[in-house]
């Protein structure tokens, strides 16, 4: 079909995650190649001020942040709706499956997996907030994606789980992407960690209880006190809440004087390319994840991995990488443990990560869900 005019509710895009792929989608092919004349893309200032001009995207400016939840989605369900028609959009395209907005057809894209992992959602306080958010959102998920045109996901292990309840039949995997400077770097070679006076150690997530940040601190400290190693760990993300002060209390524990443990907050998309450089070893400690973009970034930049055994990681690295059980700390442990003092296969490890994390590229990314929208 051409001439075709696409609506994207962005309202909702706070996360990192989500805000990069509003931006890898905008700018990572052009939609009229797909018959799609008209783009109509509804977000907050900020987000949209970081999007450059295009003669096929209208920016219209959601302004209700500041108002509670209850305006927010009133706004969502009934003058989104009103907006669209009024720019005669034939198809929305939800980035947030927490939508109540209610045109249609509509594509909704899957990217909290929080609320459907097992176990996960139980890290959280029973009469807690974020508890009692993310048990209403599960719902709210399960009938966006169950009534919407094409339920739309980011990996196939989410892809299982939440469409396990969702139980739409018309779906599609399309995953998101990472910069191009990322893919740019140089691929490390002659990787020998046992041979290294010292190791750098780099973990980018912010606090959160699915994170395990402490867990990763006590390993750390507890192979450098028992090996002598001069290693050192720097957590990049920040964060605030119990997991934040959590974090912050097992550094302050193993390392008062701060000399091997270095807590940043969040780092610009240059400066992050700059540490993954700069550092020795990449850990991923995530019990929770879709498809996490800081692993992919690490891949590209083939630096030596280990990584948690939950979620989607497997499907992303492959098999033959070393793993461990992120709320164990001795698994962790074993982990550091075994690919320091690895002589053998750490190159083609790396080798590995890099050329498997060329397939995730906004290009890719674009290409296919503006062929999908305009095919609905």
């Amino acid at each position: 079909m051409t001439n075709k005019i696409i609506g994207i509710d962005a309202t909702r895009n706070h996360s990192g995650g989500a805000i990069e792929h509003i931006k890898g989608l905008i700018s990572g092919s052009d939609p009229r190649d797909y018959g799609i004349t008209q783009v109509h893309l509804w977000s907050y200032p900020n987000l949209l001020d970081q999007l450059s001009v295009y003669p096929w995207l209208y920016k219209h400016k959601y302004n209700l942040e500041s108002f509670n939840i209850l305006i927010q989605l009133i706004w969502q369900r009934f003058y989104l709706n009103r907006y669209a028609k009024k720019y005669g959009v034939e198809v929305m395209f939800n980035t947030n499956a927490g939508t109540i907005c209610g045109f249609q057809p509509s594509v909704t894209l899957s990217q909290n997996m929080l609320s459907f992992e097992p176990g996960e959602i139980k890290r959280f306080p029973l009469l807690s907030k974020e508890r009692i958010r993310l048990e209403v959102l599960r719902y709210v998920q399960i009938y966006s994606l169950k009534n919407c045109q094409k339920a739309l996901y980011l990996s196939e292990y989410a892809k299982n789980v939440i469409n396990s309840l969702a139980k739409n039949n018309n779906y599609q995997v399309i995953s998101h992407g990472i910069p191009n400077d990322f893919h740019d770097l140089e691929l490390r070679n002659n990787i020998n960690l046992s041979s290294k006076t010292q190791i750098k150690c780099l973990y980018i997530s912010n606090a959160a209880p699915y994170k395990h940040q402490w867990n990763v601190i006590e390993a750390i400290s507890l192979l450098k006190k028992n090996t002598k190693k001069n290693i050192s760990l720097k957590i990049i993300g920040g964060g605030h809440g119990a997991s934040y002060r959590k974090m912050t209390k097992a550094a302050y524990k193993n390392d008062p004087l701060g000399k091997f443990i270095e807590l940043v907050d969040f780092l610009p998309h240059d400066q992050i390319i700059s540490e993954l450089i700069k550092a020795d070893l990449f850990i991923f400690a995530s019990s929770c994840e879709n498809l996490p973009i800081t692993l992919l970034e690490a891949m590209a930049s083939s630096i030596p991995i280990i990584s948690s055994d939950k979620g989607p990681m497997k499907e992303i690295l492959g098999e033959s990488f070393i793993y461990f059980d992120p709320s164990k700390i001795g698994s962790i442990y074993n982990a550091l443990d075994e690919i320091i003092n690895k002589k053998k296969c750490i190159d083609s490890l790396c080798i590995t990560a890099k050329n498997r994390s060329k397939k995730y590229t906004w290009k890719k990314c674009s290409e296919k869900t503006w062929e999908l929208l305009s095919g609905i």
